[in-house]
């Protein structure tokens, strides 16, 4: 569709001022929840040919009790396999390795393209837990963890894109966070 035709299509549009109302105040509810949720969200590295760092996935930082995890997804996971995964560290400005045990979902057949869920998570290890500001961690008494996923409720994705990504300094392996 064209600009012109588009434009058509919006003057023939009949405006309900209530539903723009309701559109606008749910997208503003979006975007401000959204934006809380940012703080949890951190990029995950992997090691290129020339084996410098690039960003190729996205995790969630949660808390349960005691425990905290990486939520992200499987086949973000199985890149372990080839290179070390690494995030960023708050503390030091250094990229760390991701360490603790980890659990993802199963591929059918072994295909991970075939795999519904893609799910995986690490039980993060004490040491990489100082290196992670206690912020950063979503509690889980803030998701809804009876939810069964019904069609007609809206839900919110997000990554961490990677043009939006840290800066990194190859030479001295440390990161700037760009706003």
């Amino acid at each position: 569709m064209n600009a012109q035709n588009y434009a058509n299509l919006m003057k023939k549009r009949t405006k309900d001022a209530l539903a723009e109302y309701v559109i606008q105040n749910i997208a503003a509810r979006a975007e401000n929840e959204s934006r809380k949720l940012l703080k949890h969200i951190t990029a995950i590295y992997r090691v290129d040919a020339a084996g410098n760092p690039e960003q190729f996935g996205t995790g969630v930082f949660l808390n349960i009790g005691d425990s905290y995890f990486l939520v992200t997804a499987a086949h973000v996971l199985d890149e372990n396999k080839d290179s070390t995964l690494y995030i960023p560290g708050n503390k030091s400005g250094n990229l760390v390795i991701l360490e603790g045990d980890s659990f993802k979902s199963v591929a059918d057949g072994g295909n991970r393209d075939n795999d519904r869920t893609d799910v995986g998570v690490v039980a993060l290890k004490p040491s990489l837990i100082e290196e992670i500001d206690p912020n950063s961690f979503l509690p889980v008494s803030r998701t809804d963890v009876d939810d069964i996923g019904k069609r007609t409720e809206v839900y919110i994705a997000m990554g961490y894109p990677a043009k939006k990504n840290e800066k990194l300094n190859l030479v001295r392996k440390t990161f700037k966070r760009r706003p």
